[in-house]
């Protein structure tokens, strides 16, 4: 009966010591699991890295635009430029020019229509009289062939509006004449409409249903 016993105590241990055995593979085949994670980290820091040092070459070779780029663009943004506005004098017997300055950049159209905003603001002194009333303002500006720019207003800004007879109609079409040809690059004439449409006249003296050229003798220039 002894060896027998002997023979299942050993049996027994066998089987312990393969129970065993299968244990520590398991653990040993678990472990690469906890290796891939750990690979991909490092390979995440490394494209990081890669990444951080790749923009680095490019900001030191200038292919990166620095601080100062972008400061320059946002002073761009800040620019102002120098127009010339005409209004009529106190007396209205002739146009008189008075400087002012205004956002840079902009396209002929809105040129154009910032020109008409600042005479339809008034002067800015009692050295001259305003030509247009305060509400006034443009449908659409638009540039024609030939150096021809076309002044389309809103019809509804001009109600009521008298320039205080001829003398002072001729001056509000041609402070607006002038004001246009001399600020807008490549504008040689310009054209009134009032809705759209071509009109006889603004307030029945002064034709405008054709196309104006600046008149030197308002300005004594």
């Amino acid at each position: 009966m002894e060896p027998g016993g002997a023979g299942m105590a050993r049996t027994g241990e066998n089987r312990g010591s393969m129970s065993r055995g299968r244990r520590s593979t398991s653990a040993r085949r678990a472990r690469p699991g906890r290796s891939v994670w750990g690979r991909l980290g490092c390979l995440v820091v490394v494209l990081v890295f890669g990444a951080l040092a790749g923009a680095g070459w490019l900001w030191w070779s200038g292919r990166l635009a620095p601080v100062e780029v972008w400061d320059r663009v946002v002073a761009a943004g800040r620019a102002r430029h120098k127009v010339t506005l005409y209004f009529a004098d106190p007396r209205w017997t002739r146009l008189v020019a008075e400087e002012r300055e205004i956002p840079a950049g902009l396209g002929a159209p809105e040129l154009m229509a910032r020109l008409v905003e600042e005479l339809a603001s008034g002067p800015g002194g009692a050295q001259a009289a305003a030509v247009l009333p305060k509400g006034a303002r443009l449908r659409g500006a638009y540039l024609g062939e030939g150096g021809l720019a076309l002044l389309d207003f809103d019809g509804k800004s001009l109600e009521g509006f008298s320039a205080g007879g001829a003398s002072g109609e001729l001056l509000t079409v041609f402070a607006l004449v002038h004001t246009v040809v001399e600020n807008v690059p490549g504008v040689r004439e310009v054209q009134i409409l009032v809705d759209g449409q071509e009109r006889e006249t603004l307030a029945g003296h002064v034709k405008i249903s054709e196309p104006l050229s600046p008149d030197t003798g308002l300005t004594g220039r």
